[in-house]
């Protein structure tokens, strides 16, 4: 019995020797291949080396290799070398994205120590990934590596950067490593294109701004705006195209609208009192006699004379007539404009209402009786009423900020050489506030007051006689302007936070996307 074992035993070691043998010479005819450039060839014999010595390691990474220079680079294949290549790719054929990598879900607590090499497989193996390495990868020393509660993509990464490593997908469940060099970068990362849309209701030259800040950001190659399309292309190294492709998003995302009420309130109103008593205060002397033949001349608004004297020396004393008087004005005014206007974010809306007054600035004036030139005056026209110009910011947890320039223009009714005065209040002013809440952005009062007192010198000093005797007017004037507005975001409003953090690694070392 125990030498049948021991004949079984022999046997099937012979038979693996021969399987390994099978296999050494295949791997020596994949790299005849490899050398000669038939990568294709190359690939599938290593695939037969290692279903015939499974537990060679070198076997598996020669393979994973050559499947990604398969991917990356067209094959060469002399059945195609007479044949001219299409001119448009074959129908149904599409440029396929990158590969994501689909390892085991949660969080696992990592505590390693061991070569380069020993770790990324130990860690690829706590979530179910497979690790090929490069050909020119060196293992370097033991080190302790420890990560707990880590997800797959921060322990690799963590692992990268401790290692001097970067770490390209090749498959849903299995990932290269090679030494991070920038000639390996270039051999190994691979390049993708990306278009990214942008709002039609954005402007070209905000679009080439976005597209600017996203080229300088990450120090792109390859990047151009279609404008027909209304697209931002894209093209470089995966590490780079991600986080320019989710800043461009981030950036030229769909603006919300915001609507914005704005009330402009005035009240104006005077009072004006007077009473007293109005006694005359000009006595004119004027003489009636025809002195050297000469006529008397009459101060106007007399009409009354006390006449004393005769002949030549006739005298005229004015007497006006005396009069108790007791008035009262009052005005008052009230002014509202109301208007609601919507705005995208970040997008200035202006709103005026109001009328256009014309205003005499110059005129031409001709002395010359004959031949006479009429020339049309100068005109000007001023926009009376008011003027808004808003631009809102939308903010995070239903913020609004907002940049308001108000105006109000109106005629005071007085005019000088024929020009109307004009009264102007400006407000420029920014503003932060919650959606739908009322705030007062701005308010106004001026008051003014005045008294006057007119009668006989001296009389018009005394306390009490200056009531009766003299004339008393006070005028009293209040003016109160308040602008309040109500911002009101319509839609869905931005995530919180001004923008999104992008974790994209150096300059020297971007990160790989996982």
């Amino acid at each position: 019995m125990r030498l049948v074992c021991a004949l079984f035993v022999l046997a099937a070691a012979l038979a693996a020797a021969d399987g390994r043998v099978d296999a050494r010479r295949l791997a020596q005819d994949a790299e005849k291949a490899e050398q000669s450039g038939d990568l294709t060839r190359a690939f599938f014999l290593f695939s037969q080396a290692v279903a015939g010595d499974p537990y060679n390691l070198e076997y598996h990474r020669r393979r994973e290799l050559l499947r990604v220079r398969v991917a990356l680079e067209p094959a060469q294949r002399p059945e195609m070398a007479e044949t001219p290549p299409p001119v448009q790719p074959p129908a149904g054929r599409e440029a396929l994205p990158p590969v994501e990598l689909s390892a085991a879900p949660g969080r696992q607590d990592l505590e390693l120590r061991g070569d380069a090499r020993y770790l990324f497989t130990e860690v690829a193996r706590a979530y179910q990934l497979g690790v090929v390495f490069d050909a020119d990868y060196q293992a370097g020393a033991v080190m302790p590596f420890r990560a707990p509660g880590a997800g797959y993509r921060e322990a690799l990464h963590a692992l990268s950067a401790a290692t001097g490593s970067f770490v390209v997908p090749v498959g849903e469940r299995l990932v290269m490593v090679a030494r991070d060099t920038p000639q390996k970068r270039s051999e190994l990362e691979p390049v993708v294109s990306v278009s990214v849309p942008v709002p039609s209701a954005m402007s070209d030259q905000e679009a080439q701004e976005i597209m600017n800040a996203a080229r300088q950001t990450l120090a792109l190659t390859r990047v151009a705006y279609d404008s027909k399309r209304q697209a931002i292309l894209l093209r470089d190294r995966l590490s780079l195209v991600r986080p320019a492709q989710r800043l461009v998003e981030s950036l030229a995302g769909h603006r919300v609208v915001v609507s914005i009420q704005l009330e402009f309130m005035e009240q104006a109103g005077g009072r004006s009192a007077s009473h007293g008593a109005s006694l005359q205060t000009l006595f004119p002397l004027v003489n009636f006699g025809r002195a050297w033949n000469s006529m008397p001349g009459i101060p106007s608004g007399f009409t009354k004379f006390l006449v004393f004297g005769g002949g030549r020396s006739l005298l005229g004393l004015g007497v006006a007539d005396a009069r108790m008087f007791a008035r009262m004005t009052e005005s008052s005014g009230h002014s509202l404009f109301r208007t609601e206007v919507r705005s995208l974010d970040r997008q200035r809306v202006t709103v005026h209402v109001g009328d256009k007054y014309p205003v005499l600035t110059g005129r031409i004036v001709s002395s010359a009786a004959e031949n006479q030139l009429v020339f049309p005056p100068t005109v000007s026209f001023e926009d009376l009423g008011l003027s808004v110009e808003v631009t809102p910011r939308a903010n995070g947890s239903g913020e609004v900020t907002l940049e308001l320039e108000a105006e109000f223009k109106a005629l005071t009714g007085q005019v000088v050489d024929d020009i109307p005065v004009i009264a102007n209040r400006r407000l420029q002013s920014t503003v932060r506030l919650r959606s739908g809440e009322w705030a007062v952005i701005a308010g106004l009062m001026s008051s003014s007051q005045a008294r006057t007192i007119s009668g006989l010198a001296g009389f018009s000093r005394i306390p009490v006689i200056r009531d009766v005797l003299g004339s008393n007017t006070r005028d009293r004037a209040t003016d109160e302007v308040v602008v309040i507005l109500k911002p009101t975001i319509l839609g869905v409003a931005p995530q919180d936070g001004a923008a999104e953090a992008l974790w994209v690694g150096t300059d020297l070392r971007p990160r790989v996307p996982l």
